[in-house]
């Protein structure tokens, strides 16, 4: 080894620090230039040794994490191997959680969660608690601990506003309030969510925060919501994209979550005042979703009703005809045979 390769605050134990360095230098763990891996030395060669994290099982990472720890004097390199150490029991629960998904999985994040926890105790100002914060509040979460996981989301999403995470954040705290039938607090978290996300959860927040305000008895503002969500699918469907497998499954999820909202609500006649979907070519499955329900439901008038109105609203559309028949079948099945004569004439 070079003897002027130093690191600052380091006592050199030669052997052990060859050989952990030579592992971390090649290890995304430490990645950012501010760690031990993000250091860059013309030296660095010389001090590698034939060591790799990829043919050492977690234990024996941690050890190595652990050996450098105690030669390390500087507060701020200590945090982050410390932030490693946990790191790894963490990737540890996750492979268990995989591997052994037939087991219950308790106990498989137990030593995660009590490293995250002695990290915030001892680095409480720590501009990287955020991270900490919200793989204690996934650790929690994987062992059941939900109240424990909300306690750090709550206290990830007070504290650092600006994590890089904090959409998902708040959708996993909407998720719990929802599940707690906290509702108000679950369209907070939801609405967060619509607000700052644009990638993967941003269909599934406005779902959610619909269904939030289903449970409030907010059928109005829930259409809003769910209208926003199946413009988007049915938009891009129309433009040549090909949805997803979890996107089909929605656009019937949500025509369904649109029929319960109009039926708690103004009925079809509630359709046209939904903004988002005014005057749109899909329209007349939301028509149709609804009149099937009432169908459904032996509300045959109701169902008739709303056949009929789509026909009175859009007269020359290619479906009216097959509407008609519809209305005309909705009485006969209700048993009212003079409406039936009515509808045929």
């Amino acid at each position: 080894m070079n003897p002027k390769f130093k690191i600052p605050g380091m006592s050199i134990k030669p052997i052990t620090y060859a050989i952990v360095l030579s592992s971390l230098a090649g290890c995304s763990l430490f990645a950012d230039k501010n760690t031990i891996g993000g250091l860059k030395d013309e030296n660095l060669e010389e001090v590698k040794g034939g060591l790799d994290f990829a043919n050492l099982d977690h234990q024996q990472v941690r050890n190595e994490y652990q050996e450098l720890l105690e030669l390390v004097d500087d507060q701020y390199m200590k945090e982050q191997i410390q932030r490693r150490i946990a790191g790894v029991y963490m990737q540890e629960g996750d492979d268990n959680s995989t591997k052994l998904s037939a087991a219950p999985k308790q106990g498989y994040y137990r030593d995660a969660i009590q490293s995250y926890v002695d990290i915030l105790e001892k680095y409480p100002n720590s501009p990287d608690n955020a991270e900490v914060l919200y793989q204690l509040a996934k650790a929690y979460d994987m062992e059941g601990q939900t109240l424990n996981a909300l306690k750090m989301l709550e206290r990830l999403a007070d504290r650092h506003p600006y994590y890089p995470k904090i959409a998902e954040a708040y959708f996993r705290m909407g998720d719990i309030y929802f599940n707690q039938q906290r509702y108000t607090k679950a369209e907070a978290a939801y609405r967060q969510t619509t607000k700052m996300d644009t990638g993967k959860l941003t269909l599934n927040s406005h779902y959610m925060l619909g269904w939030a305000l289903y449970k409030q008895s907010k059928y109005n503002k829930a259409l809003d919501s769910f209208a926003y969500v199946l413009n988007e699918l049915l938009m891009a469907e129309s433009q040549g994209r090909v949805l997803s497998k979890t996107e089909r499954p929605l656009v019937k999820d949500t025509l369904h979550s649109i029929t319960l909202a109009l039926v708690n609500s103004d009925g079809a006649e509630g359709i046209e005042d939904v903004d988002l979907l005014d005057g749109k070519f899909y329209l007349w499955r939301v028509y149709e979703n609804l009149g099937d329900y009432y169908l459904e439901k032996q509300r045959y008038l109701d169902s008739a009703g709303t056949y009929k109105r789509f026909v009175s609203e859009y007269r020359q559309d290619v479906r009216a005809p097959e509407f008609y028949n519809k209305l005309i079948d909705a009485y006969y099945k209700g048993g009212f045979p003079q409406e039936v004569l009515k509808a045929k004439e």
